[in-house]
């Protein structure tokens, strides 16, 4: 019986890929069954259930009529249960905290060392997020001047009120999804900064890394 974590990857860059592919040919845990270089591909086996895909590795500078983003708008609509591991070369902190404000499970750059990248893939298989070191360093630069506090302990309905926000749910998405009233959401939400001492979605990711509240 074949357990492995069946991974597609969509980049216009068909060599990325094929990179990938090879480094996870012989690995037991994962294998690449299929690498997109068009969404509407992707969407069509999805959508016909032509193959079976567990994880995707999700380029957001695609040269084509939407963006990666846009696709993982999609993607966490349609199909919640596939996990996404962007995967990209931009290291702008306005396009980074434009994509932790959607639903993702991994978050890589393209000059990945092979060891890196297995050790994000079995954080993610083992449903945690991953982001890379680099990114994580450039989030630290935007909340280096906060006084965070690592001693105090969020509830159990403040840990999924974070997880929702870092998911990039909007505080009406929050309160429909939680059952709870949007004044809910909305103090819950000024509790969990009061308390992390953080003021914004970058520093709140970095938070919630430090100190484990995202596995």
């Amino acid at each position: 019986m074949n357990n492995k974590i069946s991974i597609a990857i969509l980049d216009d860059h068909y060599l990325i890929g094929e990179a990938i592919k090879s480094i996870l040919i012989e690995n037991p845990d994962f294998e690449v069954v299929k690498i997109y270089s068009n969404y509407n591909e992707l969407f069509s086996d999805l959508k016909n259930q032509i193959i079976k895909i567990d994880m995707l590795f999700l380029d957001i500078n695609l040269n084509l009529e939407i963006n990666g983003i846009e696709v993982a708008k999609i993607l966490n609509t349609n199909y919640p249960y596939l996990k996404i591991n962007i995967i990209t070369s931009h290291n702008q902190k306005s396009i980074i905290l434009e994509i932790l404000q959607n639903k993702i499970n991994g978050f890589m750059i393209k000059n990945i060392s092979k060891e890196e990248l297995i050790f994000g893939l079995n954080q993610i298989k083992n449903n945690k997020i991953y982001i890379h070191p680099e990114i994580y360093n450039l989030l630290q630069t935007d909340s280096k001047d906060e006084d965070f506090n690592n001693s105090i302990k969020l509830t159990k309905r403040e840990k999924d009120v974070l997880l929702e926000i870092i998911s990039g749910l909007t505080t009406q998405e929050i309160a429909k999804k939680l059952f709870i009233s949007k004044y809910t959401v909305e103090s819950h939400r000024a509790n969990i900064h009061s308390k992390t001492g953080t003021k914004n979605l970058a520093s709140l990711v970095k938070y919630a890394l430090d100190n484990n509240l995202l596995s």
